[in-house]
């Protein structure tokens, strides 16, 4: 959260910086840098030192994503009871805290870091004077692009939440396929 904040404060004073009427030059865009580099330092150590617990909180919204959908098809094939429903929203939210919250925070800094970079290349067209000095920051705001939220397998970011739920529910579908066939064939 604080590292989200850093972020949106940094894209705010970027679109001052631009403004080519802007009083402000390269102290700030240098002091922007700065806070730029510490922000992305405690980010990557952030990710680096929780890597384990992350994937293993990752793993259990997995686990209850697989969970759920067993227990949805079971709730259409027999008649529902209160508690299947209340597992089924409880297993919801499990995996709502352990599985989205972390892609989404990952997902908000990837796209907070997308507009620093969109920003420094307007700054770079509209403030000449700042080109070169802006055209570094705009490299480190890529290279954040490319390894900000990586978990080694996998990445902090909603495409991984769709892929995912993607295969689990493929998964799914052959299983009642099969579950289907061999009720056919009983």
């Amino acid at each position: 959260m604080i590292s989200t904040v850093g972020y949106e404060v940094i894209n705010i004073e970027l679109k001052a910086l631009a403004d080519p009427q802007s009083q402000r030059g390269s102290k700030e865009l240098q002091r922007l840098g700065e806070l730029r580099d510490r922000l992305s330092l405690c980010m990557a150590q952030l990710t680096d030192g929780m890597q384990t617990e992350l994937v293993l909180s990752m793993l259990l919204g997995i686990s209850m994503e697989v969970i759920t959908f067993l227990k949805m098809i079971a709730m259409f094939q027999e008649p529902v009871a209160p508690p299947d429903v209340v597992s089924v929203v409880l297993f919801w939210a499990t995996m709502g805290m352990t599985l989205v919250c972390p892609c989404e925070a990952g997902q908000r800094m990837l796209q907070l870091t997308a507009e620093s970079r969109r920003l420094l290349l307007q700054l770079e067209g509209r403030r000449p004077e700042l080109a070169s000095q802006a055209a570094l920051l705009r490299e480190a705001a890529v290279q954040d692009l490319d390894t900000l939220g990586d978990l080694g397998l996998f990445r902090l970011k909603r495409s991984t939440i769709v892929s995912v739920s993607s295969t689990i529910l493929t998964y799914v579908i052959i299983m009642v396929q099969f579950a289907a066939t061999e009720t056919d064939s009983d």
